[in-house]
């Protein structure tokens, strides 16, 4: 018994050592520094992250500075005026009076204007291009020149291409690219025939609106209208396939 009243105190006291503060051995033996536990410092605030637009708005005071700048007399001689004023252009559509007129508001204005018409029209070109590769049906920059030389030939004396086409609201891009897509639309619809009988049917039925003129014209131009007749039914039928098999979607 009085062991175990022993053993318990010894215990006790061993507890009460592991618990007594640390003494720093590296002071004089004739003094001991007691070191209390570190104080853990107060978090900081988190700061507030930053806006985007906000990090950005230093950037856009300095480009409209450097661009106003570029457009005065001291800067527009410089390497770095005519440099910027190149450039200008990817960020401003125009100038009035020094404020710019953002190439941002000005393609927002067209594509709620034209937007709708336009995104239709380069669908159907995509779906026109893709099958025709499917096909393996293209058209050459020859090809494509050849046309267009035709077409010039074609029009009033005194109007040059360029004339007609500024009229039109084009220019040569647009028109390249229009008269490749009818070169495709052609060559995907080559098969088209039309018969001595077809040809016979449409004059009797509308020898009353035909012009008068010799037999062989008359033939060849029925010939060559019930030729584009056909080809447009037959591309017609290939189109209204292929918007109905396509998956598009529309983002605007």
């Amino acid at each position: 018994m009085a062991r175990r009243k022993k053993s318990s105190a010894n215990n006790r006291s061993l507890r009460s050592k592991s618990t007594s503060p640390k003494i720093n051995l590296t002071q004089s033996q004739n003094e001991s520094v007691i070191t209390e536990p570190a104080e853990v410092p107060a978090a900081r605030n988190p700061r507030k992250p930053v806006h985007p637009l906000l990090m950005l708005a230093p950037i856009v005071i300095a480009l409209v500075i450097l661009i106003a700048w570029a457009n005065t007399s001291s800067g527009r001689n410089t390497q770095l005026g005519k440099f910027v004023n190149n450039k200008t252009s990817f960020l401003i559509a125009a100038s009035v009076n020094g404020q710019p007129i953002w190439r941002h508001d000005l393609d927002k204005v067209l594509v709620s204007r034209y937007g709708s018409t336009t995104l239709d029209e380069l669908i159907n070109e995509h779906l026109i291009k893709t099958e025709a590769a499917k096909r393996g049906i293209t058209a050459s920059s020859q090809d494509v020149t050849a046309k267009i030389t035709d077409l010039s030939k074609s029009l009033p004396q005194g109007l040059s291409l360029d004339d007609a086409l500024a009229q039109q609201g084009m220019t040569r891009a647009d028109l390249e690219r229009q008269v490749e897509l009818q070169l495709i639309v052609e060559k995907m619809t080559a098969d088209v025939t039309v018969t001595d009988k077809d040809i016979a049917d449409y004059i009797a039925a509308n020898k009353d609106t035909l012009p008068a003129t010799d037999e062989a014209s008359l033939t060849a131009e029925v010939k060559d209208t019930l030729i584009r007749q056909k080809r447009s039914d037959e591309f017609k039928r290939i189109f209204d396939d292929l918007k109905k098999n396509a998956k598009v979607t529309k983002y605007l």
